[in-house]
C-alpha cells in the first residue's frame, strides 16, 4: 500500500488516488481532485469528490465539492459549492461536479 501523496508545489490538471491527498501550505492545486480524504492546508482552484474533505487553519478551497464529511478548521476558508453523499457503491466511478448539464437561466422579466 503507498501513502498519501503530498503536494507542496504548484499542480493543474486532473488528480486521480486510491489514497489520501495532502495540499501543503505551499502547495497549489487548480483542476480536479478524486481521493479517500483529501486535506488541505494551501489553495484548490477547481472541484474535489472525495469520503471526506479537510480545511485546515490556512487552506482555501475555491470551487465545488462532493463529500461525506466536511471539516474546516477555524481560519480555513471554502468558496463554493458543496454537495453531501453518504456513500459511494463500490467500484462506482465518482460523479465529477460541474460535468453534467448546466441549468438554464431565465430572466424573470422575460417570464412574466
Amino acid at each position: 500500500m503507498t501513502g498519501p501523496l503530498l503536494i507542496d508545489g504548484l499542480v493543474e490538471g486532473q488528480i486521480h488516488s486510491q489514497n489520501d491527498v495532502i495540499i501543503g501550505v505551499s502547495g497549489s492545486v487548480t483542476g480536479q481532485i478524486n481521493a479517500q480524504k483529501v486535506y488541505i492546508s494551501g489553495v484548490l482552484k477547481g472541484s474535489v469528490n472525495a469520503k471526506e474533505v479537510e480545511i485546515l487553519s490556512q487552506g482555501q478551497l475555491y470551487g465545488d465539492l462532493l463529500s461525506g464529511d466536511l471539516i474546516i478548521e477555524k481560519g480555513g476558508r471554502f468558496y463554493g459549492n458543496s454537495h453531501g453523499v453518504d456513500h459511494l457503491e463500490a467500484n462506482q466511478e465518482p460523479m465529477l461536479l460541474g460535468s453534467g448539464p448546466k441549468p438554464e437561466l431565465i430572466d424573470e422579466k422575460d417570464s412574466k
